[in-house]
Parts: C-alpha cells; structure tokens; sequence
C-alpha cells in the first residue's frame, strides 16, 4: 500500500484532497479557476455553491467577499451570495485569499483562507484553462445550460445519479484547433476506468465540453482528467 500511494503522481494527490468533504460547519462550497480573455488576460474566477443545510438559509442581502493578496497587491470583490462568483484579472504567480460570507448586516456567517498558484495562459505553448463544472438536475437545467454562454461554476463535490454533469475548458497557445483533446474517468489513484467524449463547441477559442451522465456510474469518488497534445 505504502508503495502504491508512492506511485501516485502528485498532481493526482492534490485533487483527490480537494474531494474531501469541507468541515461541517462550512457554509459554502468554493471552486477557483483561470482562464483567458479574448484580448489574452488572465481572468480569475471564485465560484461558491451554498451547501444545504435544513433550517439555514442565510437572508437575502447577504454577500460574499473575496480578498486577494498577490502580485496586483491587496484587493477586494465582493457580490451577493445568490450570484455565485466574483470574476477579476489577475497576473500569474501566487495568490492568497480571504473569502468571507456576510449578512445583510456585515456580520461574518463564515470565512476561509486559500491559496493557489495562477498558471500564465498567455504564453504559446499549449495550456488548458481551469474545467469549469456544470450541473443540470433536470431537463429544464440542461436546455438553460446549453444556451449559456458564461453560466456559473457549480462548486459542490456531492452528486446524485439523477444529476447531469458537464465540463467544460478552453485550450490555449499557437496552434489550439489543431491539438488532439481527450478525457478519462479515472478513480482516486489515477487508474483509468473509463474514456470520456469531448465535443468541441463552437466560438473563438478551442472550446471543448465533456457530457457526463451520472446514471451509470458506480457510487465512489472520482476524477476527471483532461489532456491536449500537439506535436
């Protein structure tokens, strides 16, 4: 066993941390991700999904602010909680964060502090944004999906098989439309279990989307791993 954990890459460890479950008392579920603009900015997203708890529902005008400390110096976003996310530009390298949830009277529900490496996605090697998870628990949600340009982040970990996933990505560098895209399912130690279909979506960029269907999948923990390849 010691050998084998051993022999896990240490990119797949990272991932399979971020499926443990967040403290009980935690409020949201947070997701962070980079990807670039169409004049070749980075652009930071921090997306939370409120995790359900009977009884809790935080009031309206309640908000979520997100502080940065980095490159850009010390900043500040804040939205309401029922938006979802907060979008900003940020330089590569390593930012700190600060995201705090208020009521309608300032008083902090809940507060978490991260940390994350910003990836530079302007240079012309190949590189992939952030995937960036979406949830449909029904056909009304698949149809709004599918014509939304920009939708939020869902941000949770936690599915039932009557749930639709998808993810979407971007891939980046001198030559994008033209490298091989593929996804696999894989379990926590890295083992592929299964080859997933990408489909490219139309727009500027080499957009690609993952339709993944929960019915048919074991009850677990898994990972979804993308790669882009060119020469």
């Amino acid at each position: 066993e010691a050998a084998a954990a051993d022999a896990v890459p240490a990119d797949l460890k990272s991932v399979a941390a971020a499926l443990s479950p967040p403290r009980e008392e935690r409020m949201l579920d947070l997701w962070m991700g980079t990807a670039r603009t169409a004049d070749k900015q980075l652009e930071m997203t921090v997306a939370w999904t409120l995790r359900p708890k009977p009884g809790q529902t935080p009031a309206r005008g309640s908000t979520v602010t997100v502080t940065t400390k980095g490159a850009a110096g010390d900043r500040v976003f804040e939205n309401l909680l029922e938006t979802g996310r907060v979008i900003f530009t940020a330089p590569p390298g390593t930012l700190r964060f600060d995201v705090a949830v208020h009521d309608a009277d300032g008083n902090i529900l809940d507060e978490e502090r991260r940390s994350v490496d910003v990836p530079d996605l302007t240079r012309p090697d190949l590189a992939v944004s952030s995937p960036v998870l979406l949830r449909a628990r029904n056909l009304a949600e698949v149809r709004a999906l599918a014509g939304a340009v920009n939708p939020a982040p869902f941000a949770g970990r936690d599915f039932t098989r009557t749930d639709r996933l998808f993810v979407r990505f971007a891939v980046y560098g001198d030559s994008p439309g033209q490298a091989v895209v593929s996804a696999h399912l894989l379990n926590k130690t890295g083992s592929p279990l299964a080859e997933l279909a990408v489909t490219r979506r139309t727009g500027g960029e080499a957009e690609y989307q993952i339709d993944l269907p929960l019915s048919s999948t074991a009850r677990g923990e898994f990972i979804v791993a993308v790669e882009a390849v060119h020469g």
